[in-house]
């Protein structure tokens, strides 16, 4: 179960990015928190925001990208020690139970690569807190990465292990639970393989800004994600070095 009540302080957006374009209408919605705790951006369904966000923390600029506009300037600035993040469904009454199967599933993950173990927090409305390790949001293929498995893992039963979700996954055994899942995971996976088989620490820069330099906001959106990642491994025999060579230099 999760811990008790976290207090949050509730972002108040008005009008601002009701009109976002994104991939989903429905289904986990997130958004990053604080280091004081408060809400930093409205909830979305997209995973790629989300290395948008850091990327506009690191590099303190604000971005406007498919209707989404954020600002380290003017919004909360998200919390770079750990990784904060608020998620709900309220189209589904069996979250909680879920969330905690995919918590699970993930620790499972973090044991291998040899992480702190993802927590969570209770909040209002519906509402959850994880708090996990910032090696998760050290690059934009681990924070991608990370709400993949995130979404993965709400379909993982408690009685079985990570491997065995993963390949039921792969097979069709079990029905992704948004729609792209599976297609993701599948296109994802040389990319998944590598950090589990290498590890975070060896293929991504210590240092986080390294990981997210000063590129078109386009760019980090569309083409640095865990499937991006995956398909630079692909493209390598033909000599592509990648965005970041590092992330593939050894």
């Amino acid at each position: 179960m999760p811990n008790c009540l976290k207090r949050i302080k509730w972002y108040e957006s008005g009008c601002k990015n009701s009109n976002v374009l994104q991939i989903y209408k429905k289904g986990l919605e997130f958004a990053f928190v604080s280091d004081n705790y408060e809400q930093c951006h409205n909830f979305i369904l997209c995973k790629d925001f989300l290395q948008d966000i850091v990327f506009s923390n690191i590099n303190k600029i604000t971005i406007n990208i498919f209707n989404f506009l954020y600002s380290p300037h003017k919004d909360p600035k998200i919390c770079l020690k750990q990784l904060r993040l608020l998620v709900r469904n309220h189209s589904d009454n069996l979250f909680q139970e879920k969330l905690n199967n995919s918590i699970r599933f993930i620790n499972e993950l973090e044991t291998s690569l040899r992480m702190k173990h993802t927590k969570l927090r209770v909040c209002k409305n519906k509402t959850y807190l994880i708090q996990a390790t910032r090696r998760w949001m050290k690059a934009p293929p681990m924070i991608s990465l990370f709400v993949l498995m995130l979404r993965i893992g709400l379909m993982h039963k408690a009685n079985q292990n990570s491997k065995k979700t993963l390949d039921d996954m792969l097979r069709n055994k079990i029905k992704p639970y948004q729609k792209k899942d599976a297609y993701l995971l599948k296109n994802s996976y040389l990319g998944f393989e590598r950090i589990m088989r290498m590890g975070d620490r060896k293929i991504f820069y210590r240092d986080m800004n390294k990981n997210y330099p000063n590129l078109s906001v386009d760019c980090i959106h569309n083409s640095t994600g865990i499937l991006s990642y995956s398909n630079e491994i692909k493209t390598q025999e033909e000599g592509y070095v990648g965005i970041i060579p590092k992330w593939h230099l050894f």
